[in-house]
């Protein structure tokens, strides 16, 4: 009797097990389904990482159904949905169909008005100033890279401040103090970098005599905002900062944090954290040097500066390791030099700084321009005195070079010059910045700024803002108040002119308040 009763256990055993390897059964399939066990496309559940999953309804030719690889229905799928007008697969612009599907660029011609075309005139097409369709089927307006009756210019966009406004009317440069809610303490040997992508201008460093600061401050084009994080560089002045474009981060190098410590740290910025990094090799300690960014080449170019000793060499950063470029010929060796890449033609232009020659001091008002392997002195037919403690920044609406101030045996400067490749040009603006040297110039959002800096008078340390940029007197944009207020159809945060500026919920980025 014992025997049978052990009999019956395993053979009830034996059904158990053989019930839950049974793989057609439908109980478990749903377990392991449902569990997300083994999850797959096509099996009517949206798995995580799925958006849909309609099962054999899953389709890459029928419009908006679910497709095989369980991603929804969209441009850029190769099938033309609801909304859609046309669809080749991709989102990119430049080929028959936009990028956001909206027109295709095939029937356009036809003289038909289909979706996505403002116009459609068919053979009459054009883009001769005043024509009335354009040959993508848009209507001639401001913006579209023709200049009709009633523009002064038209530079293909709707943005201001790049020398054609956005009402394509002209405009004329000019220095606008701006006022502000904050701003950074006075203070000297600061340096700015420009991040594009936020729309945001960065400050760190700099002080007055004695003084080391190390906040970062942030200037959207209308307000600073201290955001310093932790952990931060160093207190330093006398470092330099620049934007790298390609990766999108703002890169500092050197400085001086008291009275004989010279720095040859390396940090990034990306808009939230400051990073240290370790390259394998890098220029040495020093202050007072020059550096800019390469857009063409993607590389950070540094001269010179003070180690104690008066440098002469040249020194790329490529985002992982610094190196050292020798050259045939070179500026010779200074400090408090400047330099600007010009996107135009591609160049990195240094002037000016203090060479060290038979114990004296010599103000010097050379110009050199590095190609990515060679410098080569320039010859222009005027050129500013010799200076140090001036800045050089790039202004793209003029296509120009842009310095202003520095000093010369004490004497401050207030003067602003242009530099076109070929001479050095004296502008004689009224109003523009009180003389000052040693101060922060760099691109901001619309323009050119300077900040803080050394004047000979009081308060000596001024806090003052001032943006070098184009005006022409069209209405400009609030981005906060739902209203279009320089007419061209965008209003606040979808019009180019509010990346980055402040708005209801925050900041403009890529056309959204966020």
């Amino acid at each position: 009797m014992y025997r049978f009763a052990i009999m019956g256990v395993a053979l009830a055993l034996a059904l158990v097990l053989i019930a839950c390897s049974d793989d057609d059964s439908g109980t478990n399939n749903d377990l392991n389904n449902n569990g997300n066990a083994n999850p797959t496309c096509g099996d009517g559940n949206v798995d995580p990482g799925e958006s849909c999953d309609d099962g054999d309804a899953n389709s890459d030719t029928l419009p908006n159904a679910c497709r095989t690889d369980c991603v929804a229905a969209g441009c850029g799928d190769g099938v033309v949905d609801s909304g859609e007008a046309c669809d080749d697969g991709n989102t990119a612009d430049g080929d028959d169909c936009r990028g956001d599907c909206l027109q295709d660029f095939t029937l356009c011609g036809n003289g038909n008005v289909d979706p996505g075309e403002a116009c459609d005139d068919g053979t009459g097409n054009s883009d001769e100033p005043d024509a009335a369709c354009r040959t993508t089927c848009r209507a001639q307006g401001c913006g579209d890279g023709i200049i009709d009756s009633g523009e002064v210019c038209d530079d293909g966009n709707l943005a201001s401040h790049d020398g054609c406004s956005s009402g394509c009317t002209a405009e004329v440069p000019a220095w606008v103090e701006v006022t502000t809610t904050v701003a950074p303490d006075g203070r000297e040997g600061v340096a700015v970098a420009y991040d594009s992508r936020r729309g945001r201008l960065v400050l760190f460093g700099g002080g007055p005599e004695g003084a080391f600061f190390g906040e970062t401050w942030e200037f959207d084009g209308q307000d600073w905002y201290d955001v310093s994080p932790d952990p931060s560089p160093i207190p330093r002045k006398f470092h330099s900062l620049g934007y790298d474009e390609a990766r999108g981060v703002v890169v500092l190098y050197g400085g001086m944090s008291n009275a004989s410590e010279y720095r040859d740290d390396t940090w990034e910025y990306d808009g939230t954290s400051w990073v240290e990094t370790s390259p394998p090799l890098s220029p040495g300690a020093r202050n007072q040097h020059a550096m800019a960014y390469d857009a063409a080449r993607g590389v950070m170019v540094l001269f010179g500066g003070l180690d104690p000793s008066y440098l002469d060499d040249t020194w790329e950063y490529n985002g992982t390791v610094w190196l050292e470029r020798p050259t045939a010929t070179a500026p010779a060796a200074r400090r408090s030099a400047s330099m600007a890449y010009d996107a135009t033609r591609a160049r990195t232009v240094l002037f000016g700084g203090v060479v060290w020659d038979n114990d004296t001091w010599l103000y010097s008002n050379d110009t050199w321009e590095w190609d990515g392997s060679t410098w080569v002195e320039a010859t222009p037919t005027t050129s500013p005195t010799g200076l140090e403690g001036h800045t050089l920044a790039y202004d793209a609406s003029q296509e120009r070079v842009v310095l202003f101030g520095g000093e010369v045996t004490s004497f401050y400067q207030a003067d602003t010059w242009l530099y076109d490749g070929t001479t050095w040009t004296l502008m004689p603006y009224n109003p523009s910045p009180v003389a000052r040297t040693r101060h922060a110039f760099g691109p901001t959002r619309g323009g050119l700024l300077v900040y803080g800096g050394y004047m000979n008078d009081y308060p000596f340390y001024p806090e003052d803002t001032w943006i070098y940029r184009p005006l022409s007197g069209w209405p400009e944009e609030q981005c906060d108040n739902a209203t279009d207020d320089d007419d061209d159809g965008l209003a606040d945060c979808a019009d180019p002119d509010c990346n980055g500026q402040a708005c209801a919920a925050g900041f403009c980025v890529a056309g959204v308040c966020q």
